[in-house]
């Protein structure tokens, strides 16, 4: 049988298909791009809750370092006291 000498009933169920095929095809890559959307709408949904949680951590950071500076003077300042007394009873 020559190619172009096919049944036409089967040239028809071959168009049908093709068809089919060529919307479901279609039909996917819309299904792909909604999904696609979908998911780039919650990354951006999740990552911006992430991202002002890091920034309250990063607060916090920037928070106790602070206290940690102070402290770190308050001691300071007392050894300051003590180193004075020592040498003062040293000096006796």
């Amino acid at each position: 049988m020559v190619a172009g000498a096919r049944d036409p009933a089967l040239n028809e169920v071959c168009q049908e298909l093709r068809q089919e095929i060529h919307a479901s095809a279609a039909e996917t890559r819309r299904y792909s791009e909604a999904l696609a959307a979908e998911t780039r709408r919650h990354f951006d949904v999740v990552s911006e809750g992430m991202l002002s949680k890091v920034q309250l951590v990063a607060e916090g950071l920037v928070a106790l370092d602070e206290k940690v500076e102070r402290f770190h003077d308050e001691i300071r300042r007392e050894f300051k006291k003590v180193d004075r007394r020592l040498l003062r009873l040293e000096a006796r």
